[in-house]
């Protein structure tokens, strides 16, 4: 692929009403029938009530802002993003009234959603003694990195509408698609600088589970705060790593625990990549995916203090990001979309029976970051407490989603009650928050 085939490919102009499907689109379509539910929620606790007509309007504004919102997916051989003619009767908002907000906002993380029929967005307030915001966004059309855009987006648009200084809406433009990142790395053919020989390593284990019918899915969280986490960080920069390093080390020491893979088996995790990082500014002006992924592979020791495994883990990463990190999974994309959705969804449904036969699907750590590094405001009102939810994976697959916000840490896991144990996703949630409050000793 040219670059110039990518800048076509990529731009979000419109052609009779369609949109381009990038790489990462289509991988993250191909998802809802091969790895997860496909979906990116948030929960934003407000310090008040939220006027929510306008809020409804707010929502409004930000699919015409954002094009992509207002698409359905079309599969079809080369696939795209079709503009929908009915988007002023869909239903983008909804409020509920309850005495028992955790279950309704569990409710609403669980949703499914279908992007061929459903609103690519979905908004709900649940209104009980405060406000919370759930954002709901399907992750065919942004990752991660896309949704934290879009809720600065959504607080933006509500602010102007309470002060009236919103100015005309108008469409945000820009390229969706990883050639962005490729011009920055001088990278002309991402198929010549796919490494070929990383994508025929099988996984090495899986999390304890019945894989095959994925219902009645669960999302469980735990949170760190106050001082427990100002010493999380405080631990990060005496030893002289990142929160990300630490949080790697918790999920495969958490993980082992569970598993019990056996001492000196090399073990992988895979660890996203926004790669975002390589773009001036970190921001792409558009909602899209724009994810990679590195494998890190650790040996398992009964005796290994937490500081060991740091180390060898932070010696891994940081050679990795002496490189192009995150990279490969980026071009190992373009190549899938060269070969057509069609012939792509049947690989990856090979892969899924696969890992259902074998029991084998290496988990994910999937670290968001910050939400913001600044106050959430909705006009004169403060979001005080927000994080972010990961996709649900099916079994053996599990990824665990890190978002911080104001000093807490959160971490979620998604899963399906008929094919994991959710005694077995707690008590590895424990280990890991057990691990990181140790490391911040």
């Amino acid at each position: 692929m040219s670059q110039t085939a990518g800048n076509n490919r990529g731009t979000l102009g419109r052609a009779a009403n369609r949109f381009p499907v990038i790489a990462q689109d289509m991988f993250n379509y191909i998802a809802r029938y091969t790895a997860s539910n496909h979906q990116l929620n948030c929960v934003l606790e407000i310090d008040g009530l939220i006027d929510t007509v306008v809020l409804s309007k707010a929502v409004r504004h930000t699919v015409d802002i954002e094009p992509i919102l207002g698409c359905r997916f079309v599969e079809c051989p080369e696939p795209y993003w079709e503009e929908r003619e009915d988007m002023d009767s869909l239903h983008y908002i909804s409020i509920v009234k309850t005495n028992e907000p955790d279950r309704e906002m569990e409710d609403f993380i669980i949703e499914s959603l279908d992007p061929c029929v459903d609103p690519l967005l979905k908004v709900r307030v649940i209104r009980a003694k405060t406000d919370y915001i759930c954002i709901k966004i399907d992750h065919a059309c942004c990752d991660g990195g896309g949704l934290k855009e879009y809720i600065s987006l959504l607080a933006d648009v509500y602010t102007g509408l309470m002060a009236n200084t919103l100015a005309d809406v108008k469409k945000h433009g820009g390229r969706r698609d990883q050639g962005q990142v490729f011009e920055v790395l001088n990278i002309t053919d991402p198929r010549q600088a796919w490494d070929s020989s990383r994508g025929d390593r099988l996984a090495t284990w899986g999390f304890p589970s019945n894989p095959g019918i994925e219902e009645r899915p669960r999302v469980a969280v735990r949170r760190i705060r106050g001082e427990e986490f100002s010493r999380l960080v405080q631990g990060a920069q005496h030893k002289g790593c990142t929160i990300n390093d630490i949080l790697m080390t918790a999920f495969y020491r958490g993980y082992c625990g569970v598993v019990k893979p056996g001492e000196g088996r090399p073990m992988d995790i895979e660890l996203t990549v926004d790669l975002r990082r390589y773009i001036p500014g970190g921001r792409t002006g558009v909602l899209c995916n724009l994810s990679g992924s590195e494998t890190v592979t650790l040996d398992f020791k009964n005796e290994e203090s937490f500081n060991e495994t740091l180390a060898k883990t932070v010696q891994q990463i940081r050679r990795m990001k002496q490189g192009l990190f995150g990279m490969q999974t980026a071009f190992v994309f373009e190549v899938f979309q060269s070969i057509g959705f069609n012939q792509a969804l049947g690989w990856f449904r090979q892969m899924r029976q696969q890992a259902v036969q074998n029991k084998l699907a290496n988990p994910f750590l999937s670290n968001f970051g910050e939400v913001s590094s600044s106050t959430i405001r909705f006009g004169c009102r403060k979001v005080i407490d927000t994080y972010m939810v990961s996709p649900v994976f099916f079994a053996p697959g599990l990824m665990l989603g890190v978002s911080t916000y104001k000093e807490v840490l959160t971490l979620t896991i998604g899963f399906y009650q008929t094919s994991t144990d959710s005694d077995d996703i707690n008590l590895l949630l424990d280990q890991v928050v057990e691990q990181l409050l140790a490391a911040g000793k």
